[in-house]
């Protein structure tokens, strides 16, 4: 969930749009532990915030692209 919220805060103004303190080994470790998980059965779920690297929908990217799916483009046209 982020170590120093405060910290987190300042660095940003708030705004979440870019990751700014990146957590690649840690993240690198969750992507290892959801793969081997899901392999013993159980749906693992996450919980991401904005204070652990800096913006929420990207670290969920960051993780998802560590599975192996397929990054989501928000500007994509869903009927295309």
């Amino acid at each position: 969930m982020g170590n120093d919220r405060g910290g987190i805060e300042k660095t940003t103004g708030k705004v979440w749009d870019k990751v700014v303190e990146p957590h690649d080994a840690e993240l690198d470790a969750v992507a290892k532990m959801v793969t081997e998980l899901r392999a013993a059965g159980p749906q693992p779920f996450l919980f991401i915030n904005n204070h652990y690297e800096g913006s929420a929908p990207l670290t969920i990217e960051r993780i998802r692209e560590r599975l192996g799916f397929r990054t989501v483009d928000p500007g994509a046209d869903a009927a295309e």
